[in-house]
């Protein structure tokens, strides 16, 4: 399967994925997205999902194999970007959760959302307020501007 279908098919499969409005609310202010709870049916599909992250990582014998060939800097190079011999630097060790990976790349893309239209909502109350205010001093005004014609034409009578 290319890169392109597991994104698109991650994509998807993700979008599927519909948080309630109590786990919206409190994925804005959560801390540790790995412990964030999600329903069975969530669990299920970033379970289901979680496959196509899965990276392939070599074992620690096969690192020190290739350290034992003391490769010089250039000629490591040459092999990594040939893509002859694996990157000692990246493709060892032990891979890591391709389900927590995935959970909380989707919980942290849905946070940011959540965190922008709550930006967006508080500066639509502030302006809304803002504009009460400015309503209300502009009554204010001609309330005051009225009575003191009153008072100005009690004075003349």
């Amino acid at each position: 399967m290319s890169e392109e279908q597991k994104e698109n098919l991650l994509k998807f499969g993700l979008s599927r994925i519909e948080l309630t409005e109590e786990q919206q609310e409190n994925l804005t202010n959560a801390g540790n997205l790995k412990t964030f709870p999600l329903s069975p049916q969530q669990k299920n599909i970033l379970t289901s999902l979680s496959p196509l992250l899965k990276e392939s990582r070599y074992s620690e014998e096969a690192q020190e194999l290739l350290q034992s060939l003391n490769l010089k800097f250039t000629s490591l190079s040459f092999l990594v970007n040939q893509q002859i011999i694996p990157n000692p630097h990246t493709d060892f060790g032990k891979a890591p959760n391709p389900y927590l990976t995935l959970k909380t790349n989707f919980l942290e893309g849905e946070q940011k959302v959540f965190k922008e239209q709550a930006k967006v909502n508080e500066k639509t109350l502030r302006k809304e307020e803002i504009q009460e205010q400015k309503l209300s001093i502009i009554s204010s005004l001609l309330k005051l501007e009225n009575e003191s014609q009153l008072g100005y034409t009690q004075l003349q009578e």
